[in-house]
């Protein structure tokens, strides 16, 4: 006989709030990354167009596009380095220190 007590917990792990609509990128995700590649195609095109260095235009726009994706995309925890990255921020920031005062309530 199980009692109410001894009952294994269950803890699904991997759900998500919102679904992907590629994996590891939800539609925040993507957002971003469209918006970050306009960017980057404009800021490439005028340095291409002042340098005519076709090498470091194509090299800058593929490190920022890798970089975009690689910082961008959820794992199967559903973090990506950019939410690991705020919550450590959030830590170092938050406070260390506790003033406590020791009462006797027992006197």
């Amino acid at each position: 006989m199980i009692l109410e007590n001894e009952k294994e917990l269950y803890i699904p792990l991997g759900i998500k709030l919102k679904r992907d609509k590629i994996t590891g990128f939800g539609v925040k995700e993507i957002f971003i990354i469209v918006v970050i590649f306009s960017i980057t195609l404009i800021v490439a095109s005028f340095y291409y167009s002042i340098s005519r260095d076709s090498f470091g235009t194509v090299l800058g726009s593929l490190i920022v596009g890798g970089s975009t994706l690689i910082i961008l995309r959820k794992n199967e925890t559903n973090q990506s380095v950019l939410d690991l990255a705020t919550h450590l921020i959030k830590y170092l920031r938050s406070q260390k220190k506790y003033q406590y005062h020791y009462l006797n309530e027992w006197e």
